[in-house]
């Protein structure tokens, strides 16, 4: 979720993946600073405070709706409980 414009800047609540005891979970929500990529082909400059946005790699790659945040978060954690049957 964006939280904060300055500029080039973006800083989100994000939700970090993270390893401790053999296993993959998402942590508690921490913030995160990034930086506009204004070069890129999709229109960046919609994002306003309270968006949800995806990150691939550091980037942002997307305004998303709840609907979607839903789905990421529902299928990421199966996705986890699959990876973490294998660890």
């Amino acid at each position: 979720k964006v939280i904060e414009i300055d500029g080039p800047f973006i800083t989100v609540l994000t939700e970090p993946l993270l390893y401790a005891n053999k296993k993959l979970f998402l942590g508690i929500p921490i913030k995160r600073k990034l930086i506009r990529q204004l070069e890129s082909e999709y229109d960046i400059e919609q994002i306003t405070i309270g968006n949800f946005v995806s990150i691939h790699w550091g980037v942002i790659c997307e305004i998303i709706t709840n609907e979607q945040v839903l789905n990421l978060k529902k299928y990421t954690l199966r996705n986890l409980t699959l990876a973490n049957k294998t660890l």
